[in-house]
């Protein structure tokens, strides 16, 4: 039984290190996933509960006390004001970043009691969101078909960015997080660096994360040093312990 245990905690173990283009879509991953969401669910929930009782009401409680001889019997808090947080995800599906695209939405869909609003896009050679593919499939489901109807070759970045400003421009203010997935190889075509810029002008933070070791985010046609200037954060997220740390940062940023 023991040998049992330590087996599967080290098959586990060597799954959160492996990079994400060498890990399958089997069971035994998809499982590990939802109790890796699970685990930062539970933990930020907490802190959430703690985060709203914000300071202790000092008035409020002497006042209360004097029906118990000035005992305070029940503490009272300083209520905080609710955060209308809300979170644009943007994943790269080109063949040579859709796994990992896989893994987080798939990550980020596990975590929906604890997320703020979440809305998704997918592009390769062309843009569109895939919101309600999560909203009227499981995420497995839906992450096939995202796949199945945007992965493929020619990355065109400069056209992600001028599609997500047409369409989401009214909807980015100072209480939103995006969050782009890719490895910024967009084929010597037109970056839009100027176009990230205006959305990161208009939203709280923008959050690249990159599927490529850093030695090679500027390497052949990708264009991340184009980019770096409108990113409040930047990292590498090559494998699910990447995607656990990132998606901690995240929630905590959010609290």
């Amino acid at each position: 039984l023991h040998g049992a245990g330590k087996g599967r905690a080290l098959r586990e173990q060597t799954m959160r290190a492996v990079p994400f283009r060498h890990l399958r879509e089997f069971q035994e991953v998809k499982t590990l996933v939802r109790r890796m969401a699970r685990r930062l669910a539970s933990l930020h929930q907490r802190r959430m509960k703690k985060s709203r009782r914000g300071m202790l009401d000092a008035r409020r409680t002497l006042v209360a006390s004097i029906r118990h001889d000035g005992v305070p019997a029940r503490l009272h808090w300083r209520q905080r004001p609710v955060q209308k947080s809300r979170v644009m995800v943007i994943c790269d599906v080109s063949s040579s970043v859709s796994d990992a695209a896989r893994f987080l939405l798939q990550f980020l869909y596990a975590m929906n009691d604890v997320l703020p609003r979440v809305r998704s896009f997918a592009f390769a050679s062309r843009f569109d969101e895939i919101s309600e593919d999560f909203q009227r499939y499981s995420p497995d489901v839906a992450v096939g078909r995202v796949l199945d109807r945007l992965s493929g070759s020619g990355t065109d970045y400069g056209e992600m960015f001028a599609d997500f400003w047409r369409r989401c421009e009214r909807e980015l203010d100072s209480h939103t997080t995006v969050i782009i997935l890719g490895d910024a190889r967009n084929n010597y075509l037109p970056e839009g660096a100027e176009v990230l810029q205006q959305i990161r002008r208009r939203v709280k933070q923008v959050w690249w994360l990159n599927p490529e070791a850093r030695s090679r985010w500027n390497s052949g046609d990708a264009v991340m040093d184009r980019y770096l200037p409108h990113c409040r954060l930047a990292r590498q997220c090559a494998s699910l312990d990447d995607l656990e740390r990132i998606v901690d940062s995240l929630l905590k940023g959010l609290n």
